[in-house]
């Protein structure tokens, strides 16, 4: 096929980096030092000097994470040999840190770009390029982000292995807008490696279809140590004349390179004799420019008119496997959260400095990126496998490690005793909020001093008022609940003494293993002899003043009435509130649904159990708040219940699961239903940087099976809203249960119940394939007149993660 001019391909060379999937993570280190060296010595060869600008060596740095690793180890000629790289214009920095999920709060996914920055500002390095690879997308906020930093352009090379591109396919250009109407110039890209799968790259490689849409390039799928353009003079026509077939509408495609088709791939020089045989012999119909992602643009910029438009979210179909790991989820987001609660105790960074924060971020960061390991669903037992899976837990472990020091170095700070004998029952309330809040504190204080309380407790201010309290006790940690009206950001101090009331006043909780809720009265203990009773609930209805619940066995709770407005918040007809469902691919081929390579799906058949509920009891009826005590049963888990900690004065109403999941090797996937009435209202997701209505504010085609949200959702109308809270589990369907549905954002609202998505081994690579353990999901819930209002309802959202913070003091002598 003779053109009147060359189509020209882009040959990007870039090594994908993987932090944990190919190799363990320290070796992964290694090998990027490596690398980077290896770069050096091409640049430094006599042959760069003689090559033609379209095959001089060129490489483009997708992530700041390899660069790192080599300053650490790097002379001192190694270092300033790569920055003159990168100023001549034969590398380029893509101020990426690492390819990430959509895990990072606000204050992490910035924090994620300053490595790069400070680096490329210390050394007069341009990085308004940046370099996305597999991963299928970003969240809007991540994307303003983006603008703020000053990156202008965005190249990503998805990986469609069970995820897609927006917009309808790949191979196209558009303007990424910002919520605050900043404009990226973005590329949805194929995946990396296609120049391996053409016969371009002189390794061994794959002779298999390269997956470019609209072409055919089938091989015998064998590898072949490729010597010369024979191969790719077959395979590079025909994907071209396919693309022109095809109604391609561009002259020119990004083709990208690695030295050998796997991630973590080395650089190779030899690519540049290719492009120098190929444009000798076929340059004038297709042409090779060895090129940085800043040729790509710039041809862009100059030959392609009427460049459309895009705003919203560009949702990330792999956010689904930070769940194959419940557990260390939970850590992860119990660091992000604390950190945020430091945050707001102390805005100013007195007590506890910006690089304290920046070291909780770095290993907030370093879990957030997108590996977890190879062959986690098919070798489990190995090596190798309980290697990566456990280095990737570790960032977890210290991220939390590090804010719950931080924490507790701010509370020393605050006035937070020595833990010593004697010490007196004084106590400091502090608010981190910004507004005025009621809410309750929580006071610690240890078991040995819970008999104290038998004959009463009396909370008092400095000023002599007294607050109603509750007795909570979990395990080893006691605590006087007091609930308090405070100021934005004020602190009062709490003395408790003990009286000589009927122990029949004094209701205590008390949590004595993972399978059971007791109910402790003071009174029956003494006047029975019997340490522990449960109550359970007769009949299928339960109310307070404000609140009327009812529930049968089938569906569990069906019903939730605010007697207050007489408004019923839970949809007919559907799964109960805070019912299981268990969703099981019976013997299912994990890779079938996936599509790697473009390839076709094939999506396995699904069976869907709905927990049954067992047992109803009141585990606590104090002066601040009831507990009930839901316990279910449902294929998947051999334990799950849901504790109801309902406020007798009408506020937030807070649920605590606790799942004993078990370990299935078929596709499966735990969730708990929140089946709240939409009609007249839509659904916002708090999302990382810009609060989103799922399918509106989202790019055409984007994920609409699933979300990340980082505080939770609001369902806000016109004349009340709801909030839905959560704390350890990230994910969340509307309107059903869409794993491997494939709904693509159209531009109408989502509709319909809200589904928290617990656990998901369905990846056949990568993610974790095995879920099982003993887990806990906590959630909040409020309704009411005040949340109506989309930004009000989202503040409050995240404001409902954080309590008032109470510690015990050295009373008098503190001061």
């Amino acid at each position: 096929m003779i053109m009147n001019k060359p189509f020209k391909l882009f040959l990007v060379q870039h090594s994908h980096v993987d932090v944990g999937f190919t190799h363990r993570q320290e070796l992964i280190g290694r090998f990027r030092t490596d690398f980077l060296r290896q770069i050096i010595k091409i640049l430094d060869s006599p042959k760069q000097a003689e090559r033609s600008d379209d095959a001089r060596f060129r490489w483009t740095c997708e992530a700041f994470w390899p660069i790192e690793q080599f300053l650490v180890k790097a002379s001192d000629y190694e270092k300033e040999r790569l920055v003159q790289g990168f100023k001549d214009g034969d590398l380029l920095l893509s101020p990426t840190y690492l390819h990430l999920t959509s895990l990072l709060d606000e204050e992490a996914s910035r924090y994620s770009w300053q490595p790069a920055l400070r680096y490329a500002r210390e050394h007069g390095i341009d990085t308004k390029i940046a370099m996305s690879a597999d991963v299928n997308g970003f969240t809007w906020g991540m994307g303003e982000e983006m603008y703020q930093q000053g990156i202008r352009y965005l190249s990503t090379s998805i990986n469609t292995h069970h995820g897609g591109h927006p917009l309808g396919g790949p191979l196209k250009p558009f303007y990424w807008v910002t919520p605050s109407g900043g404009k990226i110039l973005s590329w949805v890209g194929l995946p990396y490696h296609k120049a391996n799968l053409l016969g371009l790259v002189p390794s061994l490689n794959p002779d298999s279809d390269a997956g470019v849409p609209g072409t055919n390039t089938e091989g015998n799928d064998r590898y072949v140590d490729i010597k010369d353009i024979s191969l790719a003079e077959k395979k590079v026509f025909a994907m071209v004349n396919g693309l022109k077939s095809s109604g391609y509408p561009y002259d020119f495609m990004p083709i990208h390179v690695g030295g050998l088709y796997t991630d973590n791939n080395p650089p190779i020089e030899e690519l540049c004799d290719i492009i120098e045989m190929w444009n000798a012999k076929h340059g004038d119909e297709i042409h090779l420019h060895h090129s940085t992602l800043e040729h790509l643009f710039e041809h862009i910029e100059k030959t392609v008119e009427d460049i459309p438009e895009y705003s919203g979210d560009w949702t990330d179909w792999w956010n689904d496997g930070t769940i194959s790991t419940p557990g260390e989820l939970g850590l992860f987001r119990n660091a992000q959260q604390t950190r945020e609660y430091i945050s707001m105790l102390d805005p100013e960074r007195q007590a506890i400095s910006e690089d304290r924060h920046d070291d909780i971020n770095q290993s907030l960061l370093m879990y957030s990126e997108h590996t977890w390991g190879h062959t986690n669903a098919d070798s489990p037992w190995s090596l190798v496998v309980r290697q990566s899976l456990l280095r990737k837990g570790k960032f977890a472990v210290e991220a939390d490690e590090k804010a719950c020091t931080a924490l507790d170095d701010l509370k020393e700070v605050f006035g937070e005793g020595s833990f010593c004998t004697h010490r007196p029952f004084a106590y400091r309330a502090i608010s981190p909020f910004d507004t005025v809040k009621t809410g309750k504190v929580l006071l610690p204080f240890d078991t040995w001093e819970i008999d104290l309380a038998k004959t009463g407790v009396v909370v008092k201010d400095a000023a002599g008022r007294e607050y109603p309290t509750q007795i909570v006790r979990k395990l080893r940690e006691c605590f006087f609940a007091v609930e308090l009206t405070l100021e934005p950001n004020q602190s009062i101090d709490l003395e408790v003494t003990f009286g000589t009331e009927d122990p029949e006043s004094i209701m205590i909780e008390q949590l004595d293993s993972f399978f059971a809720k007791k109910y402790v009265s003071w009174a029956e203990d003494v006047k029975h002899g019997r340490k522990d009773t449960i109550h359970p609930v007769e009949g299928s209805v339960w109310e307070n003043d404000y609140l009327k619940i009812e529930w049968d066995e089938a569906r569990g709770i069906h019903s939730l009435v605010d007697k207050d407005t007489g408004k019923e918040w839970l949809a007919e007809n559907k799964a109960g509130l805070g019912t299981p469902l268990y969703q099981h691919f019976p013997d299912g081929n994990r890779s079938a649904p996936a599509g790697f390579n473009m390839s076709a799906r094939q999506i396995p058949d699904q069976v869907v159990h709905q927990g049954r509920l067992k047992q109803v009891s009141i585990v606590a009826d104090g002066p601040l708040h009831h507990s009930l005590f839901f316990e279910y049963e449902v294929e998947g888990a051999s334990h799950y219940t849901v504790e109801w900690t309902i406020p007798k004065r009408k506020g937030p109403i807070d649920l605590s699961v606790n799942l004993t999941k078990l370990s299935e090797p078929d596709p499966e996937g735990m969730y708990i239903a929140f089946p709240f009435d939409d009609a007249g209202r839509e659904w916002v997701l708090d999302c990382t940087g810009a609060p989103i209505v799922p399918g509106v504010d989202q790019l055409p085609g984007a994920c609409a099976d699933y979300y990340m949200v980082q505080a939770g959702a609001a369902l806000v109308g016109e004349e009340d809203g709801l909030l839905f809270c959560t704390h350890e589990a990230p994910m969340v369907h509307i309107g059903g249960l869409n794993l491997w549905k494939f709904n693509e954002a159209a531009g109408s609202p989502l509709t319909g119940p809200l589904y928290s998505w617990l656990t998901n081994n369905k990846w056949d690579v990568n993610f974790n394939g095995f879920c099982g353990g003993f887990f806990q999901f906590r959630y909040r819930l409020d309704w009411g007149s005040d949340y109506c209002d989309r930004s009000a309802a989202m503040k409050t959202v995240r404001d409902n993660r954080h309590a008032f913070l109470g510690i015990r003091t050295n009373g008098k002598e503190e001061a």
